[in-house]
């Protein structure tokens, strides 16, 4: 898919599926901006701050887990360049959230996810922000998988490799 930056995403309505204890998102991307603050794909209410979020900001991968009221990101190391490819993986297991670039895990921390935001999941821009501003993907995203449980390290390494090395 081609989202122009400005007005476009995918949505997927609410449902209670969408709301694992455990999550794994897996994106195939391509941003042609890195420096705003684009959303690849997001499931999270801005006023309960309940749900996940991956977006770049500032040439860096977020990988956002939101837990009634407490916000935790893990931000990536490798720097996030336009116009090339990543595939990343974003794994929450139920205490530690996780993102993987291009198959190598980057960082990770400790986290909460807890509540159900009751909001569309969406690709390619923020769950439930107004129109407009500065939270529209620019680039293509090739893939877009949401998984209701953690992928263990060696799912993540298959999928890497069946997507990417093959």
């Amino acid at each position: 898919w081609y989202f122009n930056g400005v007005d476009g995403y995918v949505e997927v309505p609410d449902d209670p599926s969408l709301n694992p204890t455990r999550v794994t998102v897996e994106v195939l991307v391509r941003p042609r901006v890195v420096g705003v603050q684009p959303f690849i794909l997001s499931k999270y209410s801005w006023s309960n701050i309940r749900g996940y979020a991956l977006l770049i900001y500032d040439g860096k991968v977020y990988w956002r887990v939101f837990g009634n009221g407490v916000r935790t990101q893990v931000i990536s190391n490798v720097a996030v360049s336009a116009d090339r490819w990543y595939f990343i993986q974003a794994m929450f297991d139920g205490d530690v959230a996780r993102l993987y670039i291009n198959g190598a895990l980057d960082n990770y921390g400790s986290a909460h996810l807890e509540g159900e935001p009751t909001v569309p999941l969406r690709v390619g821009y923020a769950s439930d922000a107004a129109p407009g501003g500065s939270y529209y993907f620019d680039g293509l995203i090739a893939l877009a998988r949401v998984y209701n449980r953690a992928l263990t390290e060696d799912e993540i390494d298959n999928t890497y490799n069946s997507h990417i090395v093959n």
